[in-house]
């Protein structure tokens, strides 16, 4: 994890977000916590021998495990990894977490916000589909039905471990994608002026 400032100085043509000692610090202590919580019942219904106290052991290991375990790497990233975490320019953004690091913004469509005053998720969607570079789905349906209820995109990006307004983050994605469309209509206008004019 990056012991500088939580906040790094942006570029004018760049936005890189790292991650929040702060946020980092308190989603390591709660995983922590609730690895504890499942060793503990887990041991308590194995040494106690009371039938109530091994349910609830037995409750602990096959719910909490696999709620726990996906949210390892999430935990464990910050603490080894130390630059920028997301990039965003005028080419496109990127995410070293995930498996596909690299959108441009002419296969990006729309980028919005996750539903809800406490959603911290940029949703991208893609102008074609793209199943190989989108998010893979999680849980089976109940995921599906999950990605719907939230509205997410089809690449999706998480701010909550970072050191960023997430209002202030979709505002700049906007604007980087406003200005590389912009780029691009004027480099087709010139290809067209310039094709014209070699005719002539």
């Amino acid at each position: 994890m990056s012991k500088s400032s939580t906040r790094t100085p942006q570029a004018k043509d760049k936005l890189e977000l790292y991650y929040s000692p702060v946020a980092v610090i308190a989603a390591t202590g709660f995983f922590v916590w609730m690895v504890g919580w499942i060793v503990f019942w887990t041991f308590a219904g194995l040494v106690s021998g009371h039938f109530l106290a091994q349910l609830v052991g037995g409750v602990a290991v096959v719910f909490g495990v696999p709620l726990v375990l996906p949210f390892l790497p999430t935990i464990v990233h910050p603490w080894r990894y130390k630059g920028p975490v997301v990039t965003i320019d005028i080419d496109g953004i990127s995410d070293v977490r995930k498996k596909c690091s690299f959108i441009p913004w002419s296969d990006i469509r729309r980028v919005t916000l996750g539903v809800g005053d406490t959603a911290s998720i940029l949703c991208f969607k893609f102008r074609r589909p793209d199943q190989r570079r989108a998010d893979p789905p999680r849980l089976g349906l109940i995921g599906t039905l999950l990605k719907r209820m939230q509205f997410l995109g089809d690449w999706n990006v998480s701010l909550r471990l970072l050191a960023c307004n997430r209002h202030e983050t979709l505002k700049e994605a906007q604007r980087f994608c406003r200005r590389s469309i912009q780029r691009q209509v004027i480099e087709l206008n010139k290809g067209n002026y310039e094709g014209g004019a070699s005719r002539q």
